[in-house]
């Protein structure tokens, strides 16, 4: 026997026409006034910076899931009982930071926990990726194009969790 369950919260985004997301613009009264007529597509704080105000809609996702199971195969019964988060903020148009983690209770430990680090770079992108401990402890840093074309040109470093043995 099992259940799942889990629920999703995020921030506010509005779709355009073109089919991409955009942070719903609400009336920030005499602040939205201080935001620049040009917004230079180079400067990442344009989205968020405002002269002297700090926009706090920032976009970001949170998810949270509960499993608990039980089994008795034969002669002994077991069960597992776990939460698990996930989630996402992006701090600024082109930086994102990710994450997951979960913890077992009936063994009382945190399973698997990643963090990732994401940059846009125009025509590249950059992502590392950390397990900070664990038996899985490990990263991974890439630097690659983005278009499909030039999908090989690539840097790699990573330190595997095979080598923690």
């Amino acid at each position: 026997a099992y259940i799942n369950m889990g629920f999703s919260l995020q921030s506010k985004e509005t779709v355009k026409s073109s089919g991409s997301t955009e942070r719903e613009e609400e009336s920030l009264g005499d602040i939205s006034t201080s935001k620049p007529a040009v917004e230079s597509p180079l400067d990442e704080s344009s989205g968020y910076y405002y002269g002297d105000y700090v926009d706090f809609k920032v976009p970001w996702k949170l998810r949270v899931d509960y499993g608990w199971s039980y089994s008795k195969p034969l002669k002994e019964k077991s069960f597992t009982h776990t939460i698990r988060l996930s989630g996402d903020i992006s701090l600024t148009p082109k930086w994102k930071i990710g994450g997951n983690t979960g913890y077992d209770f009936s063994t009382k430990k945190l399973s698997t926990t990643n963090i990732s680090i994401h940059r846009d770079l125009h025509c590249w992108e950059m992502r590392f990726t950390i397990v900070p401990f664990g038996n899985r402890k490990s990263y991974s840093f890439t630097i690659n194009a983005k278009t499909a074309i030039l999908r090989d040109l690539k840097y790699d470093k990573q330190r595997s969790w095979y080598d923690n043995f």
